[in-house]
C-alpha cells in the first residue's frame, strides 16, 4: 500500500484503525518463501507515501529470499526434534536428492539440503524418505 489514506484500500479496516495513531503512510509486505514453502512475511513501513521504485523493489524481494533462508536454517537448527537420523553427508540418497535440488533451484548445496529438512520436517518425514521422494521424482523443487 504505497498511500494508506487511498480509499480503495478500505478492505483491511482491522489494520488501518492499528496504526491509525501511528506516523505509517504506506507499508508493503513481503512473501518470505523458498520453493513451494511459505514461512511468513516481512512487513515494511513509511513515514511518508510512496511507491518503490523497481531497483528498491529488486533488491526487498532479494532480501526477503535470503531473510527465508535464514529463518528456515534458524528454526531447523533450534529445533527440539530427533527426526534427524543421520548426518547430511552420511547417506548416498541425501547426496542425490541434494544434487537434484541443487539443479532444480539453483541453489547451493547446504540451501539444497535446507530445503530437503525442511521439507522432511513440514511433511512429518526424515530426511532420508523425503530424498527417496524427491531421487523417485515425486517430490520437486522446480517453481
Amino acid at each position: 500500500m504505497p498511500d494508506i489514506s487511498d480509499t480503495a484500500h478500505s478492505r483491511w479496516p482491522l489494520f488501518l484503525n492499528a496504526i491509525a495513531t501511528l506516523d505509517v503512510h504506506a507499508f508493503y509486505s513481503f512473501p518470505l518463501t523458498i520453493g513451494a514453502v511459505n514461512i511468513g512475511a516481512v512487513d515494511l513501513y513509511s513515514e511518508a507515501p510512496d511507491v518503490l521504485s523497481a531497483e528498491q523493489l529488486t533488491n526487498a524481494l532479494a532480501l526477503a529470499r535470503v531473510t527465508a533462508l535464514d529463518v528456515l536454517r534458524y528454526a531447523l537448527e533450534h529445533r527440539d526434534d530427533d527426526a534427524e537420523d543421520d548426518g547430511p553427508h552420511s547417506r548416498r540418497e541425501v547426496h542425490q536428492a541434494t544434487g537434484m535440488v541443487i539443479a532444480q533451484m539453483g541453489v547451493s548445496a547446504t540451501d539444497a539440503l535446507l530445503l530437503i529438512r525442511a521439507n522432511a520436517f513440514a511433511s512429518g518425514r526424515t530426511v532420508r524418505e523425503t530424498a527417496a521422494e524427491i531421487t523417485g521424482r515425486r517430490i520437486t523443487f522446480e517453481p
